[in-house]
């Protein structure tokens, strides 16, 4: 034993091998715990088979990716995270890679663009929302600067076991 622990206490994704040699992904935990045998150390080891959980990963990433119309996930910082596919691109005029990372305030029209901050900010001290959850025509803003009309919706997702949130915004 080396004593190093490393892999103790965590979970990693590992790939693993069925019976008949086909391959899959799967979690591992290691834990140790105390024992009243020998020498009062257990080892134990969870797994988990994370077939589902990739197929519904995959299904959800399909099912945005052939959406005909924009969608875009921000965090809690207005900072766009996920769900940039063509329709986005298209629409806006922006490639996935300059609106990853990026905020969504670089398409929210000139109005608001601004004050954008401050709704979510606002949103997440108090749980008021005036554009959550509901459709109302505003002006959001292409690349280029030319502003349109769309009916946007915006909802609340909640993730990471309710320690974290995505605000998902449909265009």
């Amino acid at each position: 034993m080396t004593g190093n622990a490393k892999l103790m206490g965590s979970r990693r994704a590992i790939p693993a091998r069925r019976k008949d040699g086909t391959e899959f992904e799967i979690e591992l935990g290691l834990s140790e715990t105390k024992s009243f045998h020998r020498d009062g150390r257990v080892f134990v080891g969870f797994i988990r088979d994370l077939t589902e959980l990739k197929n519904h990963e995959k299904l959800s990433a399909g099912i945005v990716k052939a959406s005909i119309d924009p969608v875009f996930g921000i965090d809690e910082n207005g900072i766009i995270k996920q769900f940039v596919h063509l329709a986005a691109v298209e629409q806006f005029g922006f490639t996935a890679e300059e609106f990853v990372g990026g905020s969504i305030n670089r398409v929210v029209g000139a109005k608001h663009a601004d004050k954008h901050d401050s709704y979510l900010s606002n949103y997440l001290k108090t749980g008021n929302a005036k554009l959550m959850r509901t459709k109302r025509v505003i002006p959001p803003r292409r690349k280029v600067g030319t502003e349109f009309e769309i009916e946007p919706g915006v909802s609340e997702v909640k993730i990471y076991h309710g320690k974290g949130r995505v605000f998902v915004g449909f265009f």
